[in-house]
């Protein structure tokens, strides 16, 4: 099997799932230049951090956003070999109040990254716990990557 990102993430037992259907008025994903940026998307695992359910359920949806992410990236790009860099990853953690461990939580979609592009899919990196998000999601992540060979 060739080395891919895909095949990275196989070897780990992941599996980029089918994209994300976007049901309003935005698009999933903006290409300026060499720089892709990828809108918010919720894991489809509910609960708030801390109290209805707990970080590992957590870490768990933090991974499933990512691997939606990279569907989303795929489907902008094509293959994911295309993405020069992870520049930036924001990611929010529906939480109880004083809830400490969203590094810890979004720790699991930056291992997803990393694995599917070694050094390349190091980034900087916002964990926020929020009072709320979407459909009351666990966690959401916005993710920005460079492109390779991407034009202005």
């Amino acid at each position: 099997m060739p080395d891919t990102p895909r095949s990275r993430l196989a070897a780990a037992g992941w599996a980029i799932p089918e994209p994300y259907v976007v049901r309003s008025q935005y698009v999933p994903t903006r290409l300026h230049g060499d720089v892709l940026y990828c809108a918010g998307l919720t894991s489809p695992r509910l609960g708030r951090v801390g109290d209805e359910v707990d970080v590992e359920y957590a870490r768990a949806a933090a991974r499933q956003c990512a691997l939606l992410q990279l569907a989303a990236i795929e489907q902008a790009l094509g293959p994911l070999d295309q993405v020069a860099s992870v520049l930036r990853l924001t990611g929010y953690v529906y939480a109880q109040p004083g809830f400490a461990q969203s590094p810890q939580v979004l720790d699991a979609a930056s291992e997803v990254f990393v694995t599917a592009f070694g050094a390349a899919g190091r980034h900087v990196r916002s964990a926020v716990a929020v009072a709320g998000l979407p459909g009351g999601a666990s966690v959401e992540l916005e993710v920005i990557v460079t492109v390779a060979g991407a034009g202005s």
